[in-house]
């Protein structure tokens, strides 16, 4: 008798880890997706290389850039190119897309901290010498890359219209990792409690 409820507690216990975790990885590909849309924006340093001047070119033209890294030897990069191919015909004029290829840019892969392909960087602006951009690792789909671009646009209009708000003028936006944080500290809380039990 107490060998099945020791069983069923396990497997309680088991079930609840499993469904945080579930909770960690949804919250995480949120957040991810979000970045952009939230203002929220991860910062590499503009360097004096190829790629870089070229971003900076795009960008003084007031528009957004798409930076592509894959390889030849890639299965994902050959779906991956099929969709970015379609995206560059549908954003002609409004999203400048720059591909590189990995393999022969290993400087230019270095300096993005590329380490697996495909791997996409969704540029939006330059402040001083970081650019803010959102990223896409793997294989990602057409109708997530176009709500990217689509928001990154509207960005670029806004900001031709109207002053782009500094981030101190915008200090009650929420943090885009906070959630993450917040949901990988609740399932290590509960762990702890589980296995304690």
């Amino acid at each position: 008798m107490k060998f099945d409820i020791y069983v069923g507690l396990n497997n309680m216990k088991i079930t609840t880890l499993l469904f945080l975790s579930s909770v960690v990885l949804l919250s995480t590909f949120t957040s991810v997706s979000a970045s952009l849309q939230s203002d929220e924006a991860v910062l590499f340093q503009a360097s004096d290389q190829w790629l870089s001047l070229e971003i900076q070119n795009a960008l003084l033209n007031n528009t957004p850039v798409f930076i592509y890294f894959y390889s030849d030897l890639c299965y994902f990069c050959k779906n991956q190119s099929l969709i970015v191919d379609e995206l560059e015909k549908e954003y002609a004029g409004n999203i400048t897309i720059i591909r590189v290829n990995s393999g022969e840019n290993r400087q230019e892969a270095k300096e993005f901290g590329v380490t697996g392909v495909p791997a996409m960087f969704l540029t939006v602006k330059l402040n001083e010498s970081t650019y803010q951009y959102q990223q896409f690792n793997g294989l990602t789909n057409n109708s997530i890359l176009s709500e990217s671009f689509d928001t990154a646009t509207s960005m670029q209009a806004e900001a031709q219209t109207e002053a782009v708000p500094q981030p101190d003028d915008n200090e009650d936006a929420p943090d885009a990792p906070l959630p993450v944080l917040l949901t990988l500290l609740t399932l290590a809380g509960a762990t702890v409690y589980l296995l304690k039990r």
